[in-house]
């Protein structure tokens, strides 16, 4: 897949799609990665479509069993980032291997904002190819690709004028479990339903389950799925030909809004992603 063409856009809902909401809704001080989150499955309150544990891509194409399909899921996966001082000696650390890992202080929220931070976010790119094949191999199978990211931590000396390690930075990423799923559906008239599923299948404890903050480090922040076809076409949801809006009409999207994308007259890449878009979007969004 090459996706320079569609890279600006694709980037944007990826990194920074809140920027996309209304004023109104940004307001509320939505937490930075988690537009377009899916949080583990306990984390989502029962019928209150506040969260969600999975999306749901539906979208058409026209081609044969020759045309080549493949799916891509994005998304970021958080990193805590804290910033603290030393509570005990650092003899020999980090240069010396034998010597033990010092430990470190964070702030309670009761100091002033020096060395110590309560931490912010960074986030690493989770770049997924689902599928990649004839639309031929799909027929009458749901192809599933599971994944997982182990927790992960490190930690930065920082050191003072004299260079002695007078701090950390200290970062960390909890573990993830998921799963996607494509499934290919045949029309008449050489029509296709593609079907994509994403969810977040993530084990997490009961206080994890009842912290927002805490579950939001176990979602996957701004999902969206990127698909394309060789040999083939998709066919726009907001302006389909008529001979085709019957078809349209059977099309289902949870939690996210497919949308073609490249320039106009290029109807060979989709992006589902949680963010409205209009057909071949471009970036102007100063």
């Amino acid at each position: 897949m090459n996706l320079d063409y569609v890279h600006p856009v694709v980037n944007t809902v990826l990194y920074e799609g809140y920027k996309l909401y209304s004023e109104s809704i940004a307001a509320t001080q939505r937490p930075r990665w988690t537009v377009g989150g899916l949080y583990p499955r306990p984390c989502v309150p029962a019928g209150t479509g506040a969260q969600r544990s999975c999306m749901e891509t539906q979208c058409l194409v026209t081609g044969d069993q020759d045309t080549r399909l493949e799916v891509r899921v994005r998304f970021l996966h958080t990193v805590l980032r804290e910033i603290g001082t030393l509570a005990t000696p650092a003899r020999g650390w980090p240069d010396d291997a034998e010597a033990p890992e010092p430990e470190f202080r964070f702030s309670t929220g009761d100091e002033p904002a020096t060395l110590l931070s309560r931490g912010d976010d960074e986030a690493v790119e989770r770049d997924l190819k689902v599928v990649d094949c004839p639309l031929g191999e799909l027929l009458g199978l749901t192809r599933y690709h599971t994944f997982s990211f182990p927790a992960w931590r490190s930690v930065e000396p920082l050191r003072g004028e004299d260079g002695e390690p007078v701090g950390a930075i200290v970062r960390r990423q909890k573990p993830i479990q998921g799963r996607a799923s494509v499934h290919l559906q045949a029309f008449p008239n050489q029509v296709f339903l593609v079907t994509v599923r994403v969810e977040n299948l993530t084990s997490v404890t009961r206080e994890i389950s009842t912290n927002r903050e805490e579950a939001a480090r176990q979602a996957f922040a701004s999902t969206h799925t990127v698909l394309e076809v060789l040999g083939g076409e998709f066919v726009s949801l907001m302006a389909p030909p008529e001979a085709l809006v019957s078809y349209t009409m059977l099309c289902e999207n949870r939690g996210t809004f497919p949308v073609l994308v490249g320039p106009e007259g290029h109807n060979r890449t989709v992006l589902s992603s949680p963010v409205i878009l209009y057909d071949h979007p471009t970036l102007g969004l100063e």
